[in-house]
């Protein structure tokens, strides 16, 4: 398996993982709207789309992390 291959793989790979989580954050904006909490957090993530940026909003906000078993 050549290099190229193995690197465009995991870019495959991590676009994946990124669209799961722009989907978890749209799910959660709507549950939080209606409770009104978070939204400054979730606005500034969507504005943001920098990996990087994801994990310091997570951490900021607190929001619960759910993991598949």
């Amino acid at each position: 398996m050549s290099d190229r291959y193995f690197d465009c793989t995991m870019d495959c790979l991590e676009h994946m993982i990124f669209e799961r989580t722009l989907e978890f954050f749209e799910e959660l904006a709507i549950k939080m709207k209606k409770k009104k909490e978070f939204i400054g957090v979730i606005i500034w993530y969507r504005i943001n789309l920098d990996r990087s940026k994801i994990l310091i909003c997570l951490l900021w906000s607190n929001v619960p992390i759910h993991r598949s078993r």
